[in-house]
């Protein structure tokens, strides 16, 4: 499942990133690509454009579950792929692993609990190019859109394949 969207645009990383890391994970697994999120404009705005972009069709139910569904089908998925918001907790409640993306703030602090091993964190790096911050405080966030930049499709897709790995995709 990929969730782009996040309730702060600073959070969100690009569309055509989410694309080609779904298409791998098409690709490398076989497994079906399901898109979820909000109902907002700009989650939706999101959304469609990563299924736009897909070479492998997706089921997209963005702003079309509740919470107790979106739940449930979390509990069934192999594994979640986003950014820092609360689909990523619902996630890891119903045992389901994430590869979160974290830059904004540091996965040990905001990322899915108690289980963030896929998760890629560039907090450190962002705070030090974007606050000149060499030993950021434990809570400091940064806010510039640019730090989800520092993730790159292929580190999320080698995090996709130790998941994928660990549920003993083809």
């Amino acid at each position: 499942m990929v969730n782009p969207a996040a309730s702060k645009p600073e959070r969100n990383w690009r569309a055509e990133r989410y694309a080609a890391v779904a298409d791998h994970v098409a690709r490398a697994t076989g497994w079906r690509i399901v898109l979820t999120g909000g109902g907002s404009p700009a989650e939706k705005a999101l959304t469609d454009a990563v299924a736009a972009q897909l070479a492998t069709p997706a089921l997209n139910l963005a702003g079309r579950t509740s919470v107790r569904t979106l739940a449930a089908v979390l509990a069934g998925a192999e594994g979640l792929l986003a950014p820092d918001t609360g689909p990523v907790h619902l996630a890891a409640a119903v045992g389901t692993p994430v590869v979160g993306l974290y830059a904004v703030a540091r996965s040990a602090l905001t990322g899915p609990w108690p289980e963030p091993r896929y998760c890629v964190d560039r907090y450190a790096e962002a705070a030090r190019q974007f606050l000149g911050a060499s030993e950021p405080g434990w809570h400091l966030r940064v806010h510039d859109a640019r730090a989800m930049d520092l993730i790159t499709v292929e580190e999320v897709c080698a995090q996709v394949d130790r998941l994928a790995a660990g549920r003993g995709a083809r």
